[in-house]
């Protein structure tokens, strides 16, 4: 029935190529399905990803003009604030202009430039470079800080002179501007009126608002109030004016001399208020006070303030260079004569 064995061999290896052709015909076919559905699939994700690039880009521009319109409205809200408050300083230097004059005349018709011209007519190029030179003016006047000196010591040993020798300095030093200003109080137990409280606010205040291209609202309003209602500010009044002034300012300079001076009812409203203005958080005071060994003013600033005495032989260095500029002078003239 069946063929040789070679025969059979034969059929047997042309059936086996022929399957392993069906199966690499098969396998083939399958790897060219399989491709093309990856390169489909490719095609897919790579459109995907163009449209999720495309949308990202879309949010990306959207955001910018986003950002691009509140920055415009941020800066059109800044221009209308700052057109505001240039109206409003604006309206501050008209009202200032206007008021000026009055005002300053009607917070008080003393002043104390002519008591410090006087004074300072007394010193001569080096008086007093003694104390413009010690560590603790130096640290005090370079302080960023409150503080206060006090500078005392026994009747007739110049004090005076000194007060303005530290007054000349600090005007020549600190530029006086908007944020720097300077005040000065010469007290003399002649001169009464200056000393009440109230009084002597009221000089501070001008000689602080002469220093100010625009003046305080608060104090504007002071004094319209008060004219209005022809009457005299009080004292918690000026007190909040000066507070605010010296709050505002970056350095603030009070120079007093002879507290001693100032009556003793008078000081009892005086010595607390200053500590009470050297104390305040947002103070940027420097004080600079001489006087004579009183109690309470010993007492006021016994802690927590820095000390200078005037000795002796400090005040005859001083007297000495008085003297030989005297002489020095007067041989000028007679070889002139």
């Amino acid at each position: 029935m069946f063929g040789t064995k070679a025969s059979l061999r034969d059929d047997l290896t042309i059936i086996y190529n022929q399957f392993k052709d069906h199966i690499d015909i098969v396998i083939r076919t399958i790897n060219i399905e399989e491709l093309k559905r990856q390169k489909e699939k490719g095609e897919e994700d790579e459109k995907r990803r163009r449209i999720e690039e495309e949308e990202d880009e879309k949010k990306r521009k959207l955001k910018d003009e986003e950002e691009k319109v509140k920055a415009m409205g941020n800066y059109i809200e800044h221009m209308v604030q700052q057109e505001s408050l240039l109206n409003k300083i604006e309206q501050a230097k008209v009202r200032s202009i206007e008021v000026r004059g009055e005002l300053l005349s009607w917070l008080s018709p003393f002043d104390f430039e002519q008591d410090h011209d006087r004074i300072r007519k007394k010193q001569f190029r080096t008086t007093g470079e003694w104390l413009l030179k010690s560590p603790d003016f130096l640290a005090w006047i370079s302080s960023i800080m409150s503080c206060l000196p006090w500078c005392h010591g026994t009747p007739g040993v110049g004090k005076s002179v000194l007060t303005s020798i530290v007054l000349e300095h600090i005007r020549d030093t600190i530029p006086v501007t908007d944020s720097s200003h300077i005040c000065f109080v010469y007290f003399n137990y002649k001169v009464l009126e200056v000393q009440r409280p109230a009084d002597l606010l009221c000089i501070l205040l001008k000689q602080l608002c002469r220093q100010l291209t625009i003046l305080p609202d608060d104090m504007i309003d002071l004094y319209e109030k008060c004219d209005a209602n022809k009457e005299r500010p009080r004292l918690q009044s000026l007190e909040a004016v000066l507070e605010g002034i010296v709050s505002r300012s970056q350095q603030t300079f009070l120079v007093i001399d002879a507290m001693d001076e100032c009556v003793k009812e008078h000081r009892e409203y005086l010595l607390p208020y200053l500590v009470k203005l050297l104390q305040a958080p947002s103070s940027r005071l420097k004080v600079f006070v001489t006087s004579r060994v009183e109690r309470d003013i010993r007492i006021t600033f016994s802690k927590g303030f820095g000390k200078l005495k005037v000795e002796a032989k400090k005040v005859q260095d001083d007297f000495t260079v008085y003297v030989d500029n005297f002489i020095e002078s007067r041989s000028e003239e007679d070889n002139l004569c």
